[in-house]
């Protein structure tokens, strides 16, 4: 559980300046509050999707072995 908590804030805190929270700021200046939270809450489950679907696709098709040739 340490562990979980520790990664979840170092992203947290990685993330505070990106520029989705500048777009954040701008959609909420524009949009209601809720529809904002919807909208960053949907948009980053989807990303966070596809990149968890690509990374189990580039390990199941390529063999551990080839790992070793780009990773040190």
């Amino acid at each position: 559980m340490y562990a979980f908590l520790l990664s979840t804030a170092v992203i947290f805190v990685a993330e505070l300046g990106d520029k989705s929270q500048l777009m954040a700021m701008t959609f909420a200046v524009r949009y209601r509050a809720r529809d904002v939270l919807i909208g960053i809450t949907v948009a980053t489950a989807l990303v966070h999707l596809a990149s968890v679907g690509i990374g189990y696709w580039v390990g199941d098709t390529f063999a551990d072995h080839q790992g070793a040739n780009v990773a040190p």
